[in-house]
């Protein structure tokens, strides 16, 4: 069953992403289904912390403490045992 999505990016993006949709012949919506089913099924302790640990702190970097502390709080739960695990409640304290 498709479900509508609406999402603000960057302007940019949007038209890069645009143009590398019409060169592959794919819709965005094409692209984002399988991007976003690309992250669920490969998670595993060596890139999905890395990956949070980017993400949240671009989101913190961006004034997003919640979606931080959401991505700091995935790592600490889920990832405790990898390097991104190491100092991340400094980062969960930067983001509360």
């Amino acid at each position: 069953m498709d479900t509508k999505l609406t999402l603000k990016l960057d302007k940019n993006v949007i038209e890069k992403a645009k143009i590398y949709a019409a060169k592959h012949k794919h819709s965005l919506s094409f692209m984002v289904e399988n991007y976003l089913k690309a992250v669920e099924s490969d998670k595993n302790d060596f890139t999905t912390p890395r990956f949070l640990l980017k993400a949240g702190k671009t989101a913190l970097a961006l004034g997003n403490k919640s979606d931080a502390l959401k991505y700091f709080t995935d790592i600490k739960d889920n990832f405790e045992a990898t390097p991104e695990a190491a100092s991340i409640d400094v980062l969960i304290g930067l983001s509360q």
